[in-house]
């Protein structure tokens, strides 16, 4: 409608007819509304192509990351396989492999008991399990007739702490 509205002001102008002044407001108003207008469509028309840039931007970004990730992951299944083979082809190696086993395995285990700490074994010959058990645990109180006897006795035995 604001075309029209234009056209109608240049042919108005070619034909040297001038409109009454309300007139004139009013087909200036229409105008400069139909310019805002055409405006804010060119406006978002940019900031939808912007979105729409960024968009495939990200989706480049993620197909290249998953590609990265694919080749580290094959690069470390690689080598993992290469040290396995390795191992079990050279004696040496498997000890080494075994010597960093068991230091990683103590240094995994508990440190040494502070003061103030009780040290409560875990192991039981009487107790058949099929499942991994710890050889230590840390209990934060202990029932007096187990500390009186220095001693974990079976399940019937231990019975909670009261108070006197």
């Amino acid at each position: 409608t604001g075309e029209v509205w234009y056209e109608v002001g240049s042919e108005l102008a070619q034909e040297g007819l001038r409109p009454t002044s309300p007139d004139q407001e009013c087909l200036q108003e229409i105008i400069h509304c139909s310019e805002e207008r055409a405006e804010e469509v060119t406006r978002q028309q940019h900031e939808l192509i912007d979105e729409q840039h960024r968009r495939d931007l990200d989706e480049e970004y993620q197909f290249y990351e998953q590609l990265r990730d694919a080749q580290i992951s094959g690069e470390r299944l690689q080598e993992k396989e290469e040290k396995l083979i390795l191992r079990t082809t050279n004696y040496k190696c498997l000890q080494e492999a075994k010597e960093r086993q068991v230091t990683a395995i103590d240094a995994s285990r508990p440190s040494a008991i502070s003061l103030g700490e009780r040290f409560h074994t875990t192991n039981q010959s009487s107790l058949n399990v099929t499942t991994f058990c710890s050889r230590n645990i840390t209990i934060a109180t202990s029932p007096m007739k187990i500390l009186s006897e220095n001693k974990i006795g079976t399940a019937s035995q231990v019975a909670p702490a009261t108070t006197s």
